[in-house]
């Protein structure tokens, strides 16, 4: 299913005087209205597919109900608009979740099954993405992606870099990619734990890391045949050194040494 949101939605108020307050009225009342209605006349919906032409708060509010309406059902979630989820969802039959999170929202995520996803892919993520999300086995200390072949995290600068009050718990978690195929990491977080306990494969076929040294660190790729495409991006000089010190380890006598060089 795919919803087209309109722009004029948001133009019809702006030249009131109280835009912002007339606005989110008729917004909330539109939406539920819209997704009462739905969800009665089709009710078995499986794919969700939520498009919008511009970063529309109308799409955002339309998105995070249907979301919430179907969230049981769902195997495709997929919107360019960031989503809001409730406390009490979850995700138990998602197979390809593709969607922009709220930084905002006290949940940035719902509780996801990871033995049903195929495919990953978060948009404006920040540090308090948290594996735990994933979390079906009631903190087992460890979480298994089964069939994930492919997965997407794009990161955005994040104010909790400054907080001190900020604890990273990534780490107390293992996770494990046997069928990974395709890795992509956007402007990686320096200091962030998200990868220093993950198992990825030695097969993978794709890596695109950008400023994600720290994801190198955790790899060990012992099978090297499988991979047909390879690209790391470091934007500062002075991790140079540190760079090749992990390739090297990850392709040893395969990379020269910088001092032949």
């Amino acid at each position: 299913m795919e919803f087209r949101v309109p722009v004029t939605l948001e133009q019809q108020f702006r030249t009131t005087d109280n835009f912002e307050r007339e606005y989110r009225v008729f917004r909330e009342e539109a939406v539920k209205t819209l997704s009462a209605n739905l969800s009665k006349g089709i009710p078995n919906i499986l794919k969700l597919d939520l498009v919008s032409g511009q970063d529309d708060c109308f799409a955002s509010a339309l998105g995070s109900w249907l979301a919430k309406i179907y969230s049981n059902r769902l195997k495709v979630l997929s919107g360019v608009a960031p989503i809001t989820f409730g406390p009490l969802q979850s995700l138990p039959h998602i197979i390809i979740l593709d969607i922009t999170l709220d930084s905002s929202a006290t949940l940035i995520l719902p509780r996801t099954n990871p033995l049903m996803l195929d495919m990953l892919r978060l948009h404006y993520v920040t540090r308090r993405f948290s594996w735990s999300y994933f979390d079906f086995n009631d903190n087992s200390g460890s979480i298994c992606f089964p069939n994930l072949s492919s997965l997407f995290l794009s990161f955005v600068d994040d104010v909790l870099d400054a907080d001190p009050e900020y604890k990273d718990t990534n780490g107390s978690l293992t996770i494990s990619f046997p069928n990974l195929k395709s890795l992509c990491v956007l402007d990686y977080p320096q200091n962030y734990s998200l990868f220093s306990n993950c198992v990825l494969p030695a097969n993978m076929e794709f890596i695109l890391l950008t400023d994600a040294l720290d994801i190198f660190k955790s790899m060990e790729l012992n099978t090297k045949t499988f991979i047909e495409d390879i690209s790391v991006t470091i934007a500062n000089d002075p991790i140079d050194d540190q760079a090749y010190q992990i390739l090297n380890h990850l392709f040893g006598s395969s990379i020269e040494s910088k001092q032949s060089l």
